[in-house]
């Protein structure tokens, strides 16, 4: 049937849609999905069964259904047409890509509680909405609920209303089942023929339940052995079936199932606000957000590979928008701090206002003066309950606001609005001051701007401001703004492809708004390498347009174009200056904002993957990520690169808290996903080949680059490292145009081998004589001299950038005819056209010059030759800082090297093969030299594990780091054991 239907809805609807496929079916209904010709947009045509459109008829329909059009709120799915066609009743809505509610049940089991709360009071939001207007849903279940970026959008009213307005004796004779008897009141079930707001209360009570068990409160083979149950038993305590359940949200649910109405809430509104109250409550006892939304399902969040776009883990504002929210609470009020809270808006036409005002506010009044602003990031991911007074002080008192403005806009006439704003000290609770202006409802800039000042003067009748200068968002014309502000709500939301189209429209409006740019930028980045090109151009294009931003704004475009140029990986004469700005501009931004989780991920990024440009090590990464995470624990991103350096530095154990904390934001139960995987291999060691093979060869190839990072860098004795880079070459395509190319996996394989001392096997493979760890393969013997002289000779004459890496092999060899033609090479381009080349030039003469003084002998020489040799002219040339370590470490300044071993040696989280060996070596012997015999232990195993199985060159240095392990045992056992005779002494 549902084929002739599609054919003749295409025949007969042709000029305004093109049918494309059935989507479902149920008992009332079939759906289609179409395209709507007019507008280009995907929606969904239902179309009533034939017995149900004989029953109702069209008058009636059309009557019904006209109500339905009067029902436009945030989580209804609105109607976009209706009608008659040939006898089939239809009616037209948008369609929803995300899943329904009973696909995410299914999926994820019971939901973490603070998800199943925001659900419901958004479901329970919407019926009282709907309530009261008079319309009773009569079909609340977990299918008619669509689930749109993580919220709830309650579908299939049209039907409802319907049937609930032909409730006769051709329905009942139809056989059509109204309403779904798993979620049926009991008077529903018992088919009492008016029903009320309650009915529905119950039903979405019913939800809720099972939302938390991962139960229907009645359950039984048929639909007569539910409806029985439900009139003759109770249902069991939710806290029965699961014990984080509080007991204040347990009450809601078993007074929303009371069997007798009069015993439930009396209005949809009661019940929103009985769930409001256990918000506190929930948050306390739940596991977070986003069980199987859009956050879990999202691109990759670790960044890429060298030579790949980092725009996207990086922006520091927009991965605070990912956030989940935070309850921590500051100790004390800043006075010259305000938090801006969402508005009460009382007509629906004007919700994008809601958080509008938050984020035009917040830009408009930071660095007003003596003033900042709560970043709206923090501010949307605290604030809870209503747009209220008591809400907005809770959120100023959480964030260290001495100032709390809230405000509500509603409808002045058929083309104005009123806006009232109010102030409040938030210490003391004092009112400071009420803001009340109208406006025309298509100047809404305006009434920002105006909003503002006259905020600033009521703040000013009381103290002293300073100079004020009103910050903006960066644009004038209305449109665009509007485009803006639904980006930023989309992204806050985790909906990307709807972000992304909203600030493509605000960019094609006005081309010079930074803000809007630099988040378009942001979601590119986000969505895959594929787009890497396009968001690093739109970060740098971004910060052309920073005049007249708020400070927290203009700091904030700055450091993402830094960020985006750096990551290129384009170690030009001017990366070091770069990654210096960039580090000052982090310090300034997290000195602005010192309680914003999201900057402070955003500096663990920069200390992470930018090590060479900062100066800085995995150590002060880790420090950034651990204060994000105790600011908001609920921020998926600072969890994630932790996991690689604690599985590093401090082994498994360390490792699987971050594992752990990551699977708990993101709600994973999946097998299949990377954390689960992660955590499964480093906690099953050795990991089986059902891990390894099996369940690597069901991810895309991206989600296997993810796995492979975060184990990189683990010295483990099963080498899963490099198990994992061979079945990414097995693992199925994931779209990713960079993560699907067999270069890559290649690659990949190749930097494993090299980690872990499989020299020989890492050249079969294809590891390429232009790179820099050649030099170190032959020091170690890997490389025969004769075909090393050859390569480094070629790299000489083609000007390869590498060159001087050889310097070090060249000197050991006492060879200076070839530092000579290295340094004639490079006086050449010494007055090259090019700037770069002539700084780069200059590097490699200065270079020259030290390991001249080396391959003679004289350590002296080389070592101050070498601590002249500025980052500022190679920040990414490793080799000078290795060599100048290993000499301060023979000349017994043991301080001065561990001073110097203890930046990271690479700019990216992935390594140099040998040359972080030696690095990891020295470390080791610099930190026993100066007694930190804990750290250096770590070192001399990292590198004992890495070589243990490697080839016989590698194993060589294997068993240097394992003698000095020995050595330092033996050390604390003679210092144990004299202390111990101490003791007895002193008794």
């Amino acid at each position: 049937m549902s084929s002739d239907l599609s054919a003749f809805l295409s025949s007969i609807l042709t000029d305004r849609y093109a049918v494309e496929r059935e989507l479902g079916r149920g008992g009332s209904a079939i759906v289609f999905l179409a395209r709507d010709l007019r507008h280009q947009r995907h929606v969904a045509i239902k179309v009533l069964l034939p017995e149900l459109s004989f029953a109702i008829g069209t008058e009636r329909f059309q009557r019904e259904v006209r109500l339905l059009a009067g029902l436009q709120h945030p989580n209804i799915l609105p109607l976009l047409e209706s009608g008659e066609v040939d006898g089939h009743l239809f009616f037209v809505t948008p369609f929803i890509e995300g899943d329904s509610l009973r696909v995410l049940m299914r999926r994820a089991g019971q939901l973490p509680v603070t998800q199943a709360v925001q659900l419901a009071v958004e479901i329970v939001d919407a019926l009282a909405f709907a309530h009261e207007r008079g319309v009773v849903h009569r079909d609340i279940k977990p299918e008619n609920i669509l689930m749109e970026a993580g919220h709830a959008v309650l579908a299939d009213f049209g039907i409802a209303l319907a049937i609930d307005g032909a409730t006769d004796e051709r329905i009942t004779g139809t056989g059509v089942s109204v309403g779904t008897p798993a979620y049926m009141s009991p008077e529903q079930a018992a088919a009492e023929p008016r029903l009320d707001a309650r009915s529905d209360i119950y039903s979405a009570g019913c939800v809720l339940y099972e939302m938390l068990t991962g139960e229907a409160p009645f359950s039984g083979p048929t639909a007569q052995a539910i409806i029985a149950r439900r009139m003759a038993t109770t249902p069991t305590m939710p806290r029965v079936l699961r014990e984080g359940i509080p007991p204040s949200l347990e009450r809601t649910v078993m007074r929303a199932l009371a069997r007798s109405p009069a015993d439930r809430f009396q209005t949809a509104a009661g019940l929103r606000e009985a769930l409001e109250r256990t918000r506190a409550e929930t948050h306390a006892a739940a596991t977070p957000e986003h069980a199987g939304g859009q956050f879990a399902s999202r691109p990759s969040l670790w960044t890429r590979r060298r030579g790949v776009i980092l725009a996207g883990a990086v922006a520091i504002g927009a991965l605070a928008w990912l956030a989940t929210r935070g309850r921590e609470a500051s100790p004390s009020l800043d006075r010259n701090l305000v938090a801006i809270t969402p508005f009460e808006v009382l007509e629906p036409t004007l919700s994008l206002w809601k958080q509008g005002f938050v984020d035009v506010l917040a830009a408009n009044l930071d660095g007003a003066g003596a003033l900042r602003t709560v970043s709206p990031t923090v501010v949307m991911h605290r604030w809870a309950g209503r747009a209220d007074r008591a809400s907005a002080l809770a959120v100023a008192r959480s964030t260290g606001a001495g100032i709390s403005i809230f405000g509500r806009l509603e409808p002045a006439g058929a083309d104005s609005v009123r806006c009232t704003v109010w102030l409040d000290d938030a210490s003391s609770g004092e009112r400071l001051g009420e803001v009340a202006l109208r406006e025309s409802a298509d100047r809404m800039d305006r009434l920002g701007d105006s909003l503002s000042i006259g905020i600033l003067r009521a703040l000013g009748d009381r103290r002293t401001l300073g100079a004020v200068r009103i910050g903006s968002l960066g644009s004038r014309t209305l449109s665009a703004i509007k485009f803006f502000l639904q980006g930023e709500q989309f992204l806050r939301r985790s909906s990307l492809d709807s972000a992304r189209q909203a600030y493509e429209r605000a960019v094609a409006i006005d081309s010079t708004f930074g803000l809007a740019m630099n988040r378009l930028g942001v979601v590119l980045g986000w969505q895959g390498t594929a787009r890497s090109e396009e968001a690093n151009r739109l970060m740098l294009t971004a910060a052309r347009f920073v005049s007249g931003l708020a400070p927290r704004d203009s700091l904030q475009l700055t450091a993402d174009a830094l960020y985006a140029r750096l990551s290129l990986f384009e170690p030009d004469t001017s990366w070091w200056t770069k990654g210096q700005a960039l580090q000052h501009t982090l310090r300034a931004l997290s000195a602005r904002a010192p309680g914003d989780h999201a900057v402070w991920n955003a500096i663990g990024e920069a200390y992470f993957h930018l090590a060479g440009a900062l100066g800085t090590s995995w150590d002060d990464a880790l420090a950034a990520f651990d204060r994000a995470i105790a600011l908001d624990s609920n921020f998926a991103p600072a969890w994630v690169h932790p996991i690689a350096i604690a599985l590093s530095r401090d082994g498994p154990d360390s490792a699987l808290r971050y594992d752990e904390g990551l699977q708990r934001v993101l709600a994973v139960g999946d097998l299949h996903s990377w954390p689960t995987i992660v955590r499964d291999i480093i906690s099953q060691q050795p990991p089986t080949d059902i891990v390894i093979d099996r369940r690597l060869a069901a991810l895309p190839a991206e989600n296997v680059f993810e796995v492979w990072a975060a184990l990189a860098n683990w010295p483990d004795s099963a080498e899963t490292a490099i198990r994992v880079a061979r079945g990414m070459r097995r693992s199925r395509p994931s779209g990713n145009t960079h993560f699907d190319d067999p270069v890559v996996a290649q690659g990949l394989l190749v930097e494993s081998l090299l980690d872990r001392g499989h020299f020989r096997e890492a050249l079969r493979t294809g590891a390429s004589d232009s790179e820099s760890s050649f030099p170190y393969l032959a020091m170690m013997g890997a490389i025969r001299p004769d075909s090393a002289s050859a390569i480094f000779d070629r790299w000489v004459r083609e000007r390869n950038r590498n060159a001087h890496t050889a310097l070090p092999w060249w000197a050991a060899r006492s060879d200076t005819s070839a530092i000579r033609r290295f340094a004639e090479s490079a006086r050449s381009r010494v007055h090259s056209d090019s700037a770069d080349e002539r700084h780069f030039a200059q590097f490699e003469l200065r270079a020259a010059d030290a390991y001249m003084a080396l391959a003679s002998r004289d350590s002296v020489r080389t070592v101050s030759l070498l601590r002249m040799l500025p980052d500022s002219l190679c920040a990414v040339c490793y080799s000078p800082r290795l060599t100048l370590a290993q000499l301060l470490l023979e000349m017994g300044q043991n301080a001065a090297a561990d001073s110097l071993l203890r930046r990271d040696l690479t700019a990216l989280p992935f390594s140099l093969g040998p040359a972080d060996v030696y690095w990891r070596l020295a470390r080791g012997q610099a930190a026993e030299r100066v007694g930190a015999t804990d750290r250096a232990a770590v070192w001399y195993k990292h590198v004992m594990r890495s070589y243990r199985y490697g080839d016989p060159e590698a194993r060589n240095i294997a068993v240097q780091a394992e003698h000095r392990l020995s050595a330092l045992a033996g050390t604390n056992r003679g210092l144990s054991d004299r202390a111990a005779s101490a003791k007895r002494a002193d008794r």
